[in-house]
């Protein structure tokens, strides 16, 4: 109910938020879902490139590495200078969405 009304930044937060619940939970795929909500609706955040990968991981530890490599070759493509770029690499470890 809460991301009904929210715009903007409040629903940067709030989709970040449901996504980290959703990975504690063991809940990956609507984990990875809420993490691409952000990246589509919200590209000029300062959250995508992070939501990004986060999916991608969380696409590869569901098996799914063709959608990881997607994933990882945008956040290089579109966001080239940021952190999340230099750790967007095919073979980087899998690590738990936060």
């Amino acid at each position: 109910k809460l991301l009904e009304g929210a715009t903007g930044n409040g629903a940067v937060m709030l989709f970040m938020a449901k996504a980290q619940a959703y990975a504690g939970e063991k809940q990956p795929e609507m984990a990875a879902a809420n993490y691409l909500r952000v990246a589509i609706h919200y590209p000029g955040s300062k959250e995508a490139p992070t939501a990004l990968l986060s999916a991608a991981n969380l696409q590869k530890q569901l098996g799914h590495e063709q959608e990881a490599a997607a994933l990882l070759k945008e956040i290089k493509d579109k966001y080239p200078d940021s952190p999340e770029a230099l750790m967007a690499t095919p073979a980087a470890p899998v690590k738990p969405a936060p």
